[in-house]
């Protein structure tokens, strides 16, 4: 009787397999035989002599190990292959253990077989782990589904991130007295990084460069905070200093994630070549000497942006001259790392932009992201790559009553 049970079983098991790849008939039907090898010693073990004497502990045992294997079966199988397999297939298997009893209990009662009640404590085991499993199926199923709604998400906010950053070049086509050119490579996982350039007026260019700590919607989400606030205080005669002291007192309040932010902003005078700048816990720029190399500029930064209210924050100054060129970034370039865990670092950062000091801030950093590329290889890229290169080419005139021409 428990041989029909289990072909039955394999029966409804194969009536499912014209559809799957060959691989996976292969799987279900090893899988589906399991059950029928723990049912069908039950059935035979009776007419053996052999094991007459020992007859009741050996039952006993195979029962208990039987009820053990169906259960892990119907869990395991409710699982990785869904519930509609279960609900025929394990149901006649635990029919046929049933039956198997009842037949071993009418054959042999006095050989100390187990009584009609097992048969039911397995029938509602093997119908309980049916509805473990049912759970354990739809929980990870409603997983998936939130996994795909994420990255759904997270794709969109890459999107809206992208879109919100300056990303048409020449940016300023009219102007030849300043050549600028920017570029973000976003990692598998949404981030901060952002970068900004804007005129305050006719002869003042602002460049920001940014980071913001985590990752994620919320991480993408106060970068728009930020940005956004660091570019409407951004106004002419007022201090950048004052800027970033103003910004920070506000990112703190709407800063409910614990969030920060790390912030280079600079503002250039197009007539005079004084570069004012600020610092807010950010990598050092770089510049480069019209007949010079690349060198790291070594400034003062500041405490963090969103980290601590009460801050103050003091702009600084450089000077610039014709065919000057910043080259300012985020850290997913020095941290990029490769598969030994070796991170890219300012050396090579700096080798690579000697190597190309001559090449215009549209060249260099292609030339950069490149070298990067090349040293990172197959390795997966954890954090965005940020970068920005402004060059001087040259001062505008200042005419009389304040304006400026080219």
């Amino acid at each position: 009787m428990a041989g029909i049970w289990c072909a039955l079983g394999l029966i409804l098991e194969l009536s499912r397999l014209d559809r799957r790849p060959w691989a996976e008939w292969t799987r279900r039907l090893a899988f589906a035989m399991i059950p029928a090898a723990a049912v069908i010693p039950m059935w035979v073990l009776p007419w053996a002599p052999a094991f007459t004497s020992s007859y009741g502990v050996l039952m006993s045992v195979w029962k208990l190990v039987s009820a053990l294997i169906l259960t892990g079966t119907a869990l395991w199988g409710g699982i990785h292959f869904g519930t509609i397999w279960l609900a025929s297939g394990t149901g006649v298997y635990a029919a046929g253990l049933f039956l198997s009893v009842a037949t071993i209990n009418r054959f042999e009662p006095a050989r100390g077989a187990w009584p009609d009640e097992w048969g039911s404590f397995v029938l509602v085991l093997c119908f309980a782990a049916l509805m473990v499993s049912r759970g354990m199926s739809m929980a990870r199923e409603n997983r998936r589904l939130n996994e795909d709604l994420q990255r759904e998400v997270e794709k969109q906010t890459t999107q809206i991130q992208a879109d919100m950053l300056p990303s048409l070049f020449p940016a300023f086509p009219e102007r030849q007295k300043f050549d600028i050119y920017a570029t973000m490579t976003p990692a598998k996982e949404v981030g901060g990084d952002f970068y900004d350039f804007f005129m305050v007026d006719d002869w003042h260019l602002a460049i920001v460069m940014a980071d913001v700590s985590g990752k994620g919607v919320p991480a993408a989400l106060f970068m728009v905070i930020g940005k956004t606030l660091i570019k409407d205080h951004t106004l002419p005669g007022v201090d950048l200093g004052e800027v970033f002291t103003q910004v920070n007192e506000l990112l703190c309040k709407a800063n409910k994630e614990g969030l920060f932010i790390t912030a280079f902003k600079g503002v250039l005078d197009l007539v005079t070549g004084e570069l004012r700048f600020v610092n807010a816990g950010h990598e050092p720029p770089f510049l480069c000497p019209a007949r010079g190399r690349y060198a790291p500029y070594k400034t003062r930064p500041g405490f963090v942006l969103a980290g601590m209210e009460g801050m103050v924050y003091r702009a600084d100054s450089v000077m610039l001259s014709p065919g000057d060129k910043l080259f300012q970034y985020t850290d997913g370039v020095t941290e990029a790392t490769r598969a030994d865990q070796e991170l890219y670092g300012m050396e090579r950062l700096q080798a690579v932009l000697d190597r190309s000091r001559e090449d215009t801030p549209h060249e260099l950093l292609p030339a950069v992201k490149a070298d990067i590329d090349a040293f990172v290889g197959e390795a997966e890229q954890f954090d965005d790559i940020t970068m920005l290169c402004v060059e001087f080419k040259s001062c505008m005139k200042e005419e009389r009553g304040g304006r400026t021409h080219e």
